[in-house]
């Protein structure tokens, strides 16, 4: 027995007008938005700790709930600047950058020497600078002295976040 379908021109217009209407709705009611890369969250590229904690509820929880060892002393860090880059897809970023920042806060550094650069699910962001650092994995911090690079953490610390960031800075 031979299937019959029956189609109606005008329902199908009609369907197609409507999914259009709902699609252009959507977009006003949104409004402007920031440079987003995949999900209605991920800003790539320059972000400051205020956006990645509205974006992302997680990263402030984190940061919230670390308690940084205070049995390293990171008195010698106020003369660094350190470059973050990150993804907020990414569960090693998820855990380590709060973590990274609560230290940093808690040793007075100021916000204007901590950059933060989101990256894309490719690892990449607009302005390349994941190139000109060689990044390989998120996230990666990267700590510098006048200008100069004195290392780095990598996706996570050998020891903790804490005497890793005092190691490099004692180098």
């Amino acid at each position: 027995m031979k299937e019959r379908v029956i189609t109606n021109p005008l329902l199908s217009r009609t369907v197609v007008k409507r999914g259009l209407l709902i699609s252009v709705l959507g977009i006003l009611l949104t409004g402007p938005s920031v440079h987003f890369a995949g999900s209605s969250a991920d800003i790539v590229g320059d972000m400051t700790v205020e956006q990645l904690f509205s974006y992302h509820p997680s990263f402030q929880s984190q940061y919230n709930e670390y308690r940084v060892d205070d049995g390293i002393d990171l008195k010698d860090i106020v003369d660094i600047k350190v470059v973050i880059l990150f993804g907020t897809w990414c569960h090693d970023s998820n855990r380590e950058v709060p973590r990274m920042l609560s230290i940093l806060n808690k040793v007075g550094l100021a916000f204007k020497d901590i950059s933060l650069i989101s990256l894309d699910i490719n690892k990449q962001e607009p302005k390349g600078r994941e190139k000109k650092l060689n990044l390989r994995n998120t996230p990666t911090f990267v700590i510098f002295r006048k200008e100069n690079e004195i290392g780095r953490i990598i996706e996570r610390p050998e020891k903790s976040l804490e005497e890793d960031l005092m190691n490099i800075i004692n180098r």
